[in-house]
């Protein structure tokens, strides 16, 4: 789980702290235990995949896969919104792992940061955290089926050529 400080999104976005960061801290000088602590990011492929925003769920944090956007839940007015940190745009990139060392069945890294130079993607300077995404390994084989019914019966090829005749005798 991802939790950020109110007072410290932007920033922690910008440095790469978006995996694996545990507790928070502020400009504030408070201790990662007295900051403010918000909702956890959460993935989406796509808005129609988010959650129903309430006030239950108010200030929620989601990453929309196919916008590249952060949406924050507004509970008052039950509505996502599409959130632009320091005026930059999230960005994602996805990058097929061979099977190897890193996946033994191979999968997919996912790199995340903030798009700096405006170009509508993550350059290799821009990735802030990446991780990867294994494929779990093959299962084992089934049980054979049961045996089908049997088909209909196929139409009469074509008659053969007549053979030669034999010796008179």
């Amino acid at each position: 789980m991802i939790t950020f400080c109110r007072s410290n999104l932007a920033a922690l976005l910008s440095i790469g702290a978006l995996a694996g960061l545990s507790g928070c801290s502020n400009e504030s000088g408070k201790a990662p235990e007295e900051a403010q602590p918000v909702a956890n990011v959460q993935f989406a492929l796509s808005p129609a995949g988010l959650p129903p925003c309430s006030k239950a769920v108010d200030g929620e944090i989601w990453y929309v896969w196919s916008s590249s956007q952060f949406y924050v839940c507004k509970g008052a007015t039950a509505t996502w919104t599409a959130t632009v940190i320091n005026g930059l745009n999230a960005a994602v990139r996805a990058t097929t792992i061979g099977a190897g060392a890193v996946c033994a069945t191979g999968g997919v890294q996912i790199q995340l940061g903030l798009d700096a130079n405006r170009n509508g993607k993550l350059d290799d300077g821009e990735v802030a955290t990446s991780s990867n995404l294994c494929n779990g390994a093959t299962g084992a084989t089934g049980a054979t089926g049961a045996t089908g019914a049997t088909g209909a019966t196929g139409a009469n090829g074509q008659n053969g050529q007549n053979g030669q005749n034999g010796l008179n005798g």
